[in-house]
């Protein structure tokens, strides 16, 4: 920039080795390793506002495959207001018109800020210098603090886009036999199919609206998908893709859950207060069970046979057996509030129960109906996933935040919770390759299925 405010021809910037950044969520929070090991946490925006404030166009090379940056641009200032740098235009990472930016997990991004400068005008060369120090600066101030995303034991895998609009993504089903990942892209009111070995988008299901819940029943080759906009679910035969019938169920479906031995689904009506009961023979709704105030998820248990349904508005948990569709126990859960989420793990005899409200994760012995272990959570849990194998809970919040913890028999723990990226709240598990799903309505204005596996 010259004394007129204008910017200086041929400034280039070459990032090459500077910092060494775990690979950040868009826009969101990011892992910065400084020399010597001293760390700190900054926004993605924030820092690369920082880093280029001296350069108008900078381009990142390709380096092992890991992606390309391009066009972003900032603000210089003038060498007396450099203490002022909040007042640098934002800077946007990625060019969303190419698409370009791609993430392996397995490495790290290396940003290094050499001085291969055709600098006109020595003040941008200050600045930079200056800008440089108050970065160090900062990291001095703030050692010792990580990076959220740096404490989840998860790497980046992929990032899939997905058709659609950049709107809200809710549950997700998986048919392990198929690898078909059915998942509920709300604010389209479809179903987008995703062929997980293929890591392609093989259909996508109109006409649900504002789908909430998704559930794949491979025994009878079917999926149910809630369609609260039209207080409705909708079966489809999962080898056309096909709608095939479509049954009333309350005022608000949201979650459900399939009964084999009694051929019943069942489907919480959040709004309603009560659980819908369809005989998936007929595809025909044959009861309703009054559970009353506000309804969370549901959940079938292959070792009672019994379904279990959260009563939120009345702190419990109730049980429900499907042979006569009557209620059997009504758990109180002391220390609830918002009890929404909902993961049952048979063999174990333990009920997961998520409370979007104060953010708790309750533990609840089905043997004995008393809560056995209480842990924090992120802000606002929603959806809950299980890895059988290596005995992975995950419990997505709406703030992004996800929580895993360690189950096995007699011992649960908490292994790792970090922000995984904004809106983070459905989590997906293949219990083969132990890869997680994470539906994400809006990376670069576009949805896309972000991809990790444990490390």
């Amino acid at each position: 920039m010259n004394d007129d405010g204008d910017w200086a021809t041929g400034v280039e910037v070459e990032l090459v080795e500077l910092f060494e950044l775990e690979p950040p969520p868009h826009d969101t929070n990011v892992a910065m390793a400084a020399p010597h090991a001293t760390t700190l946490s900054a926004s993605t925006r924030e820092f690369m506002t920082l880093l280029l404030v001296c350069a108008k166009e900078v381009t990142v090379t390709e380096r092992r495959g890991i992606g390309v940056y391009s066009g972003l641009a900032c603000d210089v200032m003038r060498p007396q207001w450099a203490s002022r740098l909040i007042n640098a235009r934002p800077v946007r990472i990625g060019a969303s018109r190419e698409d370009r930016i791609r993430r392996l997990a397995s490495d790290r991004w290396r940003f290094i800020v050499n001085s291969r400068f055709d600098i006109r005008h020595r003040h941008i060369a200050i600045a930079f210098r200056f800008v440089m120090a108050a970065l160090f600066a900062t990291a001095a101030l703030v050692a010792g603090r990580s990076a959220q995303a740096a404490d989840l034991p998860l790497a980046h895998v992929a990032d899939m886009a997905l058709p659609g609009r950049a709107s809200r993504l809710d549950y997700v089903s998986y048919d392990a036999d198929r690898h078909l990942l059915f998942i509920a892209h709300l604010g389209d009111s479809e179903i987008v199919v995703v062929d997980t070995q293929a890591s392609r988008v093989v259909a996508r299901i109109g006409g649900v609206a504002a789908v909430h819940g998704v559930l794949v029943v491979p025994a009878l080759a079917r999926v149910y998908a809630s369609a609260t906009g039209s207080n409705e679910v909708v079966a489809i035969d999962e080898t056309t893709m096909k709608i095939t019938a479509r049954v009333p169920a309350g005022v608000y479906p949201d979650g459900m859950a399939y009964a084999p031995d009694a051929y019943k689904l069942y489907v919480s009506d959040e709004t309603g207060g009560t659980e819908t009961v369809i005989d998936t023979r007929a595809n025909r709704r044959v009861g309703t069970i009054a559970l009353g105030g506000t309804v969370g998820n549901t959940q079938y248990d292959a070792a009672s046979r019994h379904v279990f349904v959260n009563a939120q508005s009345r702190r419990q948990l109730v049980e429900i057996d499907p042979s006569n569709d009557t209620i059997v126990a009504r758990i109180d859960l002391r220390g609830a509030n918002g009890n929404h989420g909902l993961y049952i793990a048979a063999p174990l005899h333990l009920a997961f129960i998520a409370c979007e409200d104060n953010a708790r994760l309750l533990v609840v012995n089905l043997l004995t109906r008393q809560i056995v272990e209480t842990f924090d959570v992120g802000k606002d849990p929603d959806v809950l996933a299980f890895d059988p194998g290596p005995g992975t809970l995950y419990v997505a919040g709406e703030a992004g935040i996800v929580s895993m913890f360690s189950v096995r028999p007699g011992a649960i723990s908490k292994i790792g919770e970090g922000l995984v990226a904004p809106d983070a709240h459905v989590v997906g598990v293949d219990p083969a390759t132990h890869r997680v799903w994470f539906p994400l309505k809006d990376v670069d204005g576009h949805p896309v299925l972000r991809v990790m596996a444990p490390r």
